[in-house]
């Protein structure tokens, strides 16, 4: 059960005293107190207007009254105590690092080639100028880095401007000046009609924010947000940027929902072929994500595509992307591209519409904004709804479906939709037997209360909704899908969304298949991976990895629970992905009893991997600040520290992951196993090294990824980054060396039985190996088949005994000198010892299949009485079962 990230907080589930809040300051106990987190501050979102004033009982610091939220400083014990009171909570930040989409074909113009008035004619913004609305009596805020008002076709548009940017990084106004003449531009300096924005009788109230020497839009954005929210006027805010996977966007945009206020963003510029890579907040279930098109009604290249984080259908919509005609910040006008300028064109666009609907006195809501724009766009040359959404805006005949809808008691005009609205994307649609999975849906309305989801009789029967909360216009709705009791089939049907006025049909078809060779519990608890907790089958960061698992026979469970003895027994890989942050979302800290709980899971044939980021020093972070940023390392340490690994922080100050000046770096594989075999270099960003000692082995050079084995215990990989599983060789070329990497990952930990060596020695001729075979099996009747080659013939005298379950010692003495080969196989797991009795010795793990054209150097050489050994390792594919 992993829909955490989009749980709603209902209040009116909650039975509190006044006086019971304050308490809690008082009643810590100092034996709970947990030592890897000290005091911090945080900021706490109130769902309502009575918690918020419950919280201003606090010792707060700061209050930000528009976004009922406060800033207040507590320790570890007082933070986990109001969290049950107020679930949103979150590290604060006195700035937040955003991310402009990057621009295309940029150029200043003194001739206006490219007429602005077609984009706005396949958006139907012209049709409301003509019925005389410009978007008169709106204000729009602009969060970005400055709008120069000073521009000639700007000045008469300035409602208000308020600076919110941090020492060190200045106002550049290169970005804002263009997004704000994309929406009010009066266009004079042109023609007095081309350069127009979509809504030339608005204003625009700039929140100025600065841009860092990486290129990144800094300040303080939840004061910007605050002020903003505070103007009644303002009926939309624009985000042309992405402030990356900060969960406190979500609390952010519900609250600016209930306050009416529309967020409007950019879907960003990363490019087809990209999972989960959309810009926030507008990728929030409350925002509007805006894709681009070109001039030929196509997706633009550059434009970003879904899903949400969530899992759940975005973008939204598309707009104009390329060449838009816009101003500059030295007072002239340029063509710019991306979906920086898609956003805007939509923002001024539904201004417009906004102005239409008060002249014809139809109140709305952010739901029937939203539904109504959705339900009207035009269709592309795509209908991917993970590309473009619901198609291209067109405000007019948005305008006229609203016009003519029934309206609810409160007058305003009864609209829903649903979405996806063509079916459930791939990544939802292949399930096993006996497993639980969510899949989400959204719904967008003007009024949840007139709105009922079914499903027929037979499908109740393994599929559960989750309650629609009836003070919301756009939430995710949950599929909860058990598959225990059900047949290797096709199903297929409809889900049916009933409000007042219309049905809805959502088709919904997936297949079954047997159940999974082996389970995987992707941890969720102690995670920031893929925005914290929402990654499922579609995250980029570990989308493919989970896909991958999937084709093995595997499923991943992701799970946000505590580790217990009886969870983790479940399950054949626990899987940690980017653990343990520091002042990060979605990073609960692990306890001592957890941990011992992994100690006793490994202990028993688990296996476990973790990777995580590394700590580093922000060079953004201001006086007082933790400048740390990153994995908590000492927490990291007191569970791989059983594995005989620690991590380290031996170059902090090496942070470029998230700067321009990141780049793809490759580290060679160092240890040929199984986990290395066929590949020569993966990729990885920054990696820090990783402390080995005892059983445990470097994979990688630096040391920035390692494994653990023992033979009477599970396996364990840890690695210091998750790059050469989220690169984009990776993600689409399965021949590339990362691809390859997750199989032989994949291959280890799953390999049963099991063959290892746990002693040689070669003394007075005679050699001597202590092997080990493990199995799922309760019990394991079969030895391993030993052939033994003696300058290319087959020899027979040797002695193997098997001293207890599993355990055997073989011995071998060569009657003549010369090149042997003795070769020990069980499964698909094999040994070969190859050696000449008075110079080398080499020992070789291959598969059963193709086993001399499957050889892999291990790099591991030791030194026995003067003979060198080698050792190789290589098994093929096999699923471990518990």
């Amino acid at each position: 059960m992993v829909n955490s990230s989009n749980i709603e907080f209902n209040s009116n589930n909650l039975q509190i005293s006044k006086n019971e809040i304050p308490k809690l300051l008082n009643q810590i106990n100092e034996d709970n107190y947990n030592p890897y987190v000290t005091e911090r501050d945080v900021v706490i979102f109130a769902e309502d207007d009575e918690l918020f004033q419950l919280l201003h009982k606090l010792p707060y610091s700061r209050s930000y009254d528009t976004l009922n939220a406060i800033k207040i400083r507590v320790n570890q014990v007082e933070e986990t105590n109001l969290k049950e009171y107020f679930p949103s909570i979150y590290p604060y930040k006195s700035y937040i690092k955003a991310q402009f989409p990057q621009n295309f074909n940029t150029e200043r113009f003194s001739n206006f080639q490219i007429n602005a008035i077609d984009d706005f004619t396949i958006m139907g913004v012209n049709k409301l100028w003509d019925e005389g609305y410009f978007g008169e009596g709106v204000v729009i805020g602009v969060i970005d880095n400055g709008v120069d008002f000073s521009h000639p076709d700007l000045q008469s548009r300035e409602f208000a401007s308020k600076n919110f940017t941090i020492s060190g990084a200045d106002i550049s106004y290169s970005h804002g000046t263009g997004v704000a003449g994309a929406i009010v531009s009066t266009g004079e300096s042109t023609d007095g009609l081309t350069g127009r924005g979509s809504a030339y009788g608005a204003k625009v109230a700039a929140a100025n924010m600065g841009q860092s020497k990486e290129g990144f839009l800094v300040g303080d954005f939840l004061g910007a947000f605050d002020w903003l929210a505070n103007f009644t006027e303002i009926k939309i805010i624009n985000t042309s940027w992405s402030g990356g996977g900060e969960d406190i966007w979500l609390p952010l945009t519900r609250r600016l929902e209930q306050l009416n206020i529309i967020v409007i963003g950019a879907a960003g510029n990363e490019g087809s072929g990209k999972l989960n890579v959309l810009g926030s907040p507008a990728n929030t279930i409350y925002g509007l994500s805006v894709a681009a098109v070109n001039e030929f009604n196509q997706l633009a290249g550059y434009s970003s595509e879904g899903p949400a984080s969530g899992g759940f259908t975005k973008p939204d919509v598309t707009a104009p992307g390329n060449n838009i005609l816009t101003t500059n910040k030295v007072g002239g006008y340029s063509h710019f591209s991306g979906t920086s300028f898609s956003a805007p064109l939509v923002s001024g666009a539904v201004a417009t519409l906004i102005s239409a609907l008060s002249n014809k006195t139809i109140p709305y809501n952010v739901g029937l904004l939203k539904a109504a724009l959705m339900k009207t766009s035009n269709n592309t040359n795509d209908n991917n709804e993970l590309r473009v959404g619901q198609g291209l805006v067109n405000i007019s005949k948005a305008f006229d479906l609203i016009k003519y809808r029934v309206i609810d008691n409160q007058q305003i005009p009864i609209l829903s939709l649903a979405t996806p609205t063509t079916g459930f994307f791939e990544h939802f649609t292949n399930l096993r037997q006996n497993i639980y999975t969510e899949i989400p849906f959204t719904l967008i309305t003007s009024n949840a209360s007139n709105v009922t989801i079914s499903l027929p009789d037979f499908f109740k029967e393994f599929i559960q909704i989750s309650p629609i909360n009836q003070s919301l216009n756009s939430q995710v709705i949950w599929l909860e899908i058990d598959t225990t009791d059900l047949g290797m089939a096709t199903y297929a049907t409809n889900i049916t969304i009933q409000d007042y006025f219309e049905t809805i049909k959502i088709p919904i078809s997936f297949i079954i298949s047997s159940p999974p060779n082996f389970k995987v519990l992707f941890d969720l608890r102690h995670t920031f991976a893929d925005n914290g907790y929402t990654v499922y089958r579609a995250g980029q960061q570990t989308g493919t990895f989970i896909e991958l698992i999937n084709q093995k026979g595997g499923w991943v469970d992701l799970i946000d629970s505590s580790f217990t003895s009886n969870l983790l027994s479940q399950y054949e890989l626990i899987w940690l992905p980017d653990v343990f942050a520091i002042d990060e979302i979605g990073a609960t800290n692990i306890t001592s009893d957890e941990i011992q709980a992994l100690q006793n899971y490994v202990g028993n044939g688990g296996n476990l991997f973790i990777h995580y980021f590394g700590q580093f020093n922000d060079s953004l972070a201001l006086p007082g600040d933790n400048s740390l940023v990153g994995t908590n390392i000492e927490m990291l340490n007191s569970v791989i520290s059983s594995y005989d690994m620690m991590a380290s922080a031996d170059n902090p100050d090496l942070y470029k992951y998230f700067t321009s000046e990141s780049g793809s770096d490759r580290v060679k594989i160092t240890n040929q196993t199984q986990l290395g075999w066929g590949i020569e270099e993966i990729t990885t960003f920054d990696s820090t090294p990783i402390i080995i000692s005892g059983d445990a082995i470097s994979l990688a050079e630096n040391n920035v990824i390692a494994k653990w084995s023992h033979p009477d215990s599970g396996r364990v990989i840890v690695s210091s980054t998750s790059s050469w599983f989220s690169s984009e060789s990776a993600i689409n070329d399965k021949n590339s060396n990362d691809f390859r990497f997750m199989e032989n990952v994949i291959n280890w930990f799953m390999a049963d039985p099991r063959l290892e060596y746990t002693n040689y020695q070669f003394e007075n001729n005679k050699m001597t190996v202590d092997l080990f075979v493990s199995s799922s099996s309760l019990s394991i009747n079969v030895d391993p088949v030993i052939k033994i080659k003696s300058n290319g013939s087959l020899y027979n005298n040797f002695e193997l005994v098997n001293s207890e379950l599993g355990f055997y010692e073989f011995t071998f003495s060569p009657e003549i000198n010369g090149i042997h080969n003795v070769s020990f196989n069980i499964g698909d797991e094999y040994l070969n010892f190859g050696f000449n009795s008075t110079l080398l010795i080499t020992v070789i793990v291959s598969s059963t299949n193709n086993l001399f054209n499957n050889i892999a150097i291990v790099g591991i050489i030791l030194f026995l009485g003067g003979v060198i050994a080698v050792f190789y390792y290589r098994t093929n594919y096999s699923f471990r079962q518990k």
